[in-house]
C-alpha cells in the first residue's frame, strides 16, 4: 500500500469515526423547547465510567477475541484521540449550556479475512441481548446500529466502508461545569 492511499484510508477512517461520534451525541442529548435536557448529579468523570462499563457489556456479548482500543486495527493509521465533550445544543460556538461526553473506540480481534458483516450483526444482536432499544442505518457498505440504555447513554457501532468498525459512546447531558476535570483515559478495553 503507497503512502497516498495509506493517507486518503486514514483521513476516511477517522472522518467516519468523527461521523459515529456526532451521531451518537446527537442521539443521547435530547433538546426541548427550554432548552438540552440535563443530569446534574452528573460529571465527567462519571459519565466516563459509565460508557466504559457499556463498552464491557457490549464485549461480553461478543467472542473473546474481540476487544476495543484507540490505535486502528489497520497497520500506519496512528491513533485517535477518542474522548472529548461538546455542547448538548449542537453548537460549538457557544460556551454555555449542558455537555455530554462522547468515547470512541476501534474494534479490535476480528480475525484477518473473515466477514465484517457477520461481527456488525453479532455486536447489534448483542445491543438487543442487553435490552437496549435499537435504531439501524444501512447505507451500501456502511452500516450503523445505535443502541440506547435504560440509563440515557447511546452506543453506536459502524462497519465503515473499508471494514473498519468502531464503537462510540455518548453519555447523557450535564453542566459544563461538571466537565472541568481532567479524567484519564484508558486506550482499550479488554474482553472481559
Amino acid at each position: 500500500m503507497n503512502a497516498l492511499t495509506r493517507t486518503v484510508r486514514c483521513d476516511a477512517s477517522r472522518l467516519l469515526l468523527a461521523l459515529a461520534a456526532l451521531l451518537a451525541v446527537t442521539t443521547a442529548c435530547s433538546s426541548t423547547e427550554q432548552g438540552a435536557s440535563m443530569d446534574t448529579s452528573l460529571t465527567k468523570g462519571t459519565a466516563q465510567a459509565r460508557i466504559f462499563e457499556h463498552f464491557t457489556e457490549v464485549l461480553a456479548t461478543l467472542p473473546e477475541q474481540i476487544n476495543l482500543s484507540t490505535r486502528e486495527p489497520s497497520p500506519g493509521m496512528g491513533e485517535q484521540d477518542p474522548g472529548i465533550t461538546v455542547p448538548c445544543d449542537d453548537n460549538d460556538q457557544t460556551s454555555t449550556g449542558p455537555v455530554n461526553l462522547q468515547v470512541s473506540l476501534w474494534i479490535h480481534g476480528i480475525p484477518s479475512g473473515a466477514d465484517n458483516v457477520a461481527y456488525f450483526e453479532m455486536i447489534s444482536r448483542g445491543f438487543d441481548s442487553l435490552g437496549w432499544s435499537l435504531q439501524r442505518d444501512i447505507r451500501g457498505p456502511q452500516r450503523i446500529v445505535r443502541g440506547f440504555t435504560r440509563d440515557g447513554y447511546a452506543l453506536v457501532a459502524q462497519l465503515n466502508p473499508v471494514g473498519g468498525m468502531s464503537l462510540s459512546g455518548s453519555s447523557p447531558c450535564f453542566p459544563r461545569s461538571n466537565a472541568s476535570a481532567s479524567v484519564p483515559q484508558p486506550s482499550t478495553v479488554p474482553h472481559p
